[in-house]
C-alpha cells in the first residue's frame, strides 16, 4: 500500500511510511480479480517479496489481522491471515 491514504480514506500511520511498500503501486498487493491458482500465488509471491525487505513486517501484520484487510500485508495473504487468527483465538 502506497503514500498516502489508504483504502477507504484512512490515514497512514507512521510505520506505514517506513514500510518498504511506501511509494510502491498499491496495485501489487491486491490481486486482479478472478486470478487464482498457479498464478495468483506468483502475484502474492512477489508482493511477499518486497515484505520480505520491510523493517515494520510486523507492525504490517498486527494491523493487518486486526483489520482484516484484503491483499498482502505483512507478508501474508486473506488465508494465511485468517489461519492466523483461528490459531490466535484457539489458545
Amino acid at each position: 500500500p502506497a503514500r498516502g491514504r489508504l483504502r477507504g480514506g484512512q490515514v497512514r500511520w507512521g510505520w506505514q511510511l517506513r514500510g518498504a511498500c511506501a511509494g510502491q503501486d498499491p496495485a501489487m498487493f491486491f490481486a486482479p480479480d478472478g486470478l487464482r491458482g498457479p498464478a495468483r500465488a506468483l502475484f502474492e509471491q512477489e508482493a511477499k517479496a518486497l515484505c520480505a525487505t520491510c523493517p515494520v513486517v510486523q507492525q504490517c501484520l498486527g494491523y493487518a489481522l486486526k483489520e482484516r484487510m484484503d491483499g498482502v500485508w505483512g507478508a501474508t495473504n486473506e488465508l494465511e491471515r485468517r489461519a492466523l487468527r483461528r490459531v490466535r483465538d484457539a489458545s
